[in-house]
């Protein structure tokens, strides 16, 4: 019997350990034109309360390219790529992002070029900065940075 409830505990706890990375290239686009890309314009959306869009443009920038952020639907300047993103949020003793969907798109034609998930439940969560930068690395093709 105890080692039934002990199986069944840790069951439980593993099963509250998530982490899922995913990552999709468009058909008509090849993992070496999104290696490529030095420019992105990333699209707030109007629900971002966390500044998602300035913590993407920063990790962008970090990682070696040249972003800025915004509220308009066009950038405001040429750009090899507008990102837009779909965040999710769920609380446990305090709010923590549960997923990251990060999309490039084509300036003009707003078609996705590649797009990549990250979801980290509450046990293996990070903060919104970390999740950026895993999330960015996948679409992109690179490793993340330690």
């Amino acid at each position: 019997m105890l080692r039934t409830l002990a199986l069944v505990a840790l069951a439980a706890a593993q099963s509250a350990c998530i982490h899922q990375s995913t990552r999709q290239i468009s058909p008509s686009y090849s993992a070496a034109r999104i290696h490529s890309l030095r420019s992105f314009y990333v699209r707030q959306h109007s629900q971002d309360d966390h500044n998602l869009a300035g913590t993407i443009a920063d990790e962008l920038r970090q990682m070696g390219y040249s972003a800025t952020h915004g509220t308009t639907q066009a950038p405001p300047k040429r750009v090899d790529a507008v990102v837009t993103y779909t965040d999710r949020w769920m609380w446990d003793i305090t709010m923590y992002m549960l997923s990251l969907d990060v999309q490039l798109r084509e300036p003009g034609s707003d078609m996705t070029l590649a797009s990549a998930k990250t979801v980290r439940s509450s046990l293996v969560r990070k903060s919104e900065p970390e999740m950026a930068r895993e999330t960015l690395a996948k679409v992109l093709g690179k490793e993340p940075p330690p």
